[in-house]
């Protein structure tokens, strides 16, 4: 009988030991993927940044040499339609990741008290900044 008792004990403390290490295992999971999501993000951020400052320059172009240069004008033209279409494609991509980094972080967050969320962000910043996640950053 006493056996069984302590058999019983070993194996409800190895259950929630277990459990534990899973919990903790998921959780540090979760802050990876947030961490990478949170880096795509800043990614994407750059990018849109950088090609809107290229579309700024061809428009300049156009605009200031359009008449001297009609070869080039159709050119110009040419690579700013492309450049829209990668400006759409950049743009779409950002709102769905926006939108699966609110959800993920609704579902992280529900159940923390303002403390921990403060904890969480400050973690999930401090390993996105580990991933240097902006390369050429003036």
């Amino acid at each position: 009988m006493v056996d069984k008792k302590i058999w019983n004990y070993g194996f409800l403390v190895a259950i929630l030991v277990g459990c534990n290490a899973l919990e903790n295992n998921t959780w540090k999971d979760d802050m990876e993927i947030i961490s990478h999501l949170n880096c795509q993000a800043i990614q994407l951020r750059e990018a849109r940044f950088a090609l809107a400052d290229s579309m700024r320059a061809y428009q300049d172009s156009l605009v200031d040499f359009a008449e001297s240069t009609p070869d080039r004008a159709r050119m110009w033209k040419s690579t700013l339609q492309t450049m829209e279409h990668r400006k759409e494609y950049l743009a779409n991509t950002s709102r769905n990741l926006s939108d699966t980094i609110r959800v993920e972080l609704m579902r992280l967050t529900k159940n923390l008290s303002p403390e921990e969320k403060r904890v969480f962000k400050d973690s999930i910043q401090a390993r996105t900044e580990r991933l240097n996640c902006i390369q050429n950053r003036q």
